[in-house]
């Protein structure tokens, strides 16, 4: 545009403030409309001053600050930057102003052209404050952020995240996920990421700190695109060792109460057994030495020797058969989960309870349902617990008259579940410690440690089941053990205990 005329009634019609100052004075010489309202001074009035008088007082908008402005704009013919000014009331706020060099009335001026950014500012303000938060609050979380490229590349990892790491960003962003995984977790999280998706997925994996420890972290992960931004799988992880450690004493500590269920009550049973045994051990021993003598003396006896060598071996088939019966219970090692009448689990144990009532001269009753229970359980230590409570049932009443010495065993089903019940006539509990009988350690016989029932109480909770005590009514103690039934027999349980209203 090459009529000044036009190009200044141009400028005069624009909506952004003009100015053009003197580039060594700041003078103003022309300020359009926009200009002189912005400041709130007339179109003349405003020629008074200079830029530099009507900004800021901060010494940060000095003299000495806008000359590299001014200089910028000379020596580049054009240049942005942001400043404060002050209106003729004294308020300030802050502009983005754009300097050029140009003729004014033949001599050179610059032309600052600026718009007010007073809204831009407060949210860039806190915008910034944000940020500040955020990474303050990043810094504290127990949980660690992170976005790996899909090519394996560690993009970004938060301050939390560099914390649980013990590595600054300098020295992991850019390397690859893969440098700091063992080779199973590499192979598990290759699988992963080799099929990006959006949904948020779990995944636990074993990764090198950099003091060379390895860690356990537990991770949620998805696949994000962010335009111009970051684009990758997002990972929300915290470390778990601790964790794993814990549940790893636990799985050791279960094994272990499983082996002490298992193989428990074997001592106890050992006396029974051995007097058990010697009965037709001792037998077959007699008849065997009554027929050497004979052989030894005459042995026209042929018909007699051989007669007590039979019954020698029918003592020692009685021996093998307790033997068989026993090991047959003993070596049940696997620990499986199947689904058992739990009154099938019940005769299983009955020769081991009646073998060690028989030696303490205890009588027993059996009073089984008549209907299958169902449960579904590791049959082993079921039996174990039933083992233990009968057997202290038994000890509970060796100090009593015989005619007292009555143990009952009985199941039943209760509104989905099966119940077993073993009573006994002994001393009973002590009055108020019904409940503390199955913490670890109690115990009410003089040599007792107390192991076995809180063994059983671990048992049976692992198995969704109760068990408690219960005072007898005149003398004695009860125990109950209470199963959930398999789902299919829960229903028929139900079904065959649904009474029709009158």
């Amino acid at each position: 545009m090459n009529d000044p005329d036009e190009f200044q009634a141009l400028l005069e019609s624009s909506a952004e403030a003009v100015l053009v100052c003197r580039p060594e004075t700041t003078a103003i010489v022309w300020a359009n409309r926009a200009a002189a309202d912005t400041y709130g001074f007339a179109a003349a009035d405003i020629l008074a001053f200079n830029f530099l008088e009507l900004s800021a007082l901060d010494p940060a908008f000095s003299a000495a600050r806008l000359s590299p402005h001014i200089s910028e704009a000379s020596s580049k013919d054009h240049h942005t930057f942001e400043w404060r000014i002050r209106t003729r009331w004294g308020d300030e706020f802050a502009i983005e102003a754009s300097a050029t060099c140009v003729t004014w009335q033949r001599a050179p001026a610059v032309m600052i052209q600026f718009r007010d950014i007073t809204d831009r500012k407060v949210a860039e303000s806190k915008l910034k404050r944000h940020e500040l938060r955020f990474r303050e609050f990043m810094q504290d979380l127990a949980e660690g952020v992170c976005i790996i490229s899909p090519a394996g590349r560690i993009e970004y990892l938060s301050a939390s995240g560099c914390r649980l790491l013990g590595y600054s960003p300098l020295t992991i962003i850019g390397r690859h996920i893969q440098d700091f995984l063992d080779s199973r977790t590499r192979r598990r999280i290759a699988a992963r990421f080799a099929a990006p998706t959006a949904e948020i997925r779990e995944l636990r994996y074993r990764i090198r700190r950099a003091d060379g420890s390895w860690r356990w972290h537990d991770a949620t992960y998805r696949y994000v695109e962010m335009k111009d931004d970051l684009s990758g799988f997002l990972l929300h992880f915290r470390d778990i060792t601790n964790t794993v450690a814990a549940e790893k004493s636990a799985r050791e500590k279960e094994k272990m109460l499983e082996y002490l269920a298992r193989h428990g009550a074997m001592g106890e049973m050992a006396a029974a057994i051995a007097h058990e045994l010697s009965q037709p051990l001792a037998a077959a021993q007699n008849y065997i030495e009554g027929g050497v003598r004979r052989l030894e003396h005459n042995a026209a006896d042929r018909d007699e020797v051989i007669s007590g060598l039979r019954h020698a071996a029918a003592q020692v088939e009685r021996a093998t058969e307790i033997i068989r019966s026993i090991r047959g219970y003993v070596v049940k090692l696997e620990l499986e989960r199947e689904t058992v009448d739990i009154n099938d689990i019940m005769n299983e144990v009955r020769y081991f309870i009646e073998l060690r009532a028989r030696q303490m001269s205890v009588r027993v009753t059996w009073y089984l349902s008549d209907l299958p229970l169902m449960i579904s359980c590791e049959r082993v230590l079921i039996g174990q617990v039933i083992l233990n409570l009968a057997f202290n049932a038994i000890d509970a009443m060796t100090h009593l008259p015989a005619v007292r010495r009555l143990l009952r065993l009985a199941t039943s089903v209760e509104g989905g579940h099966a119940i077993v019940r073993v009573e006994d006539r002994g001393p009973g509990l002590p009055i108020g410690r019904e409940t503390k009988i199955f913490d670890g350690f109690f115990s009410s016989k003089k040599s007792g440690n107390g192991i076995g029932l809180s063994l059983c109480q671990n048992i049976v909770s692992k198995h969704g089941g109760t068990i408690w005590a219960e005072l007898g009514k005149q003398v004695g103690a009860l125990l109950f053990v209470k199963l959930p039934l398999a789902p299919a027999e829960r229903r028929e349980s139900a079904s065959s205990q649904h009474v029709e209203p009158s």
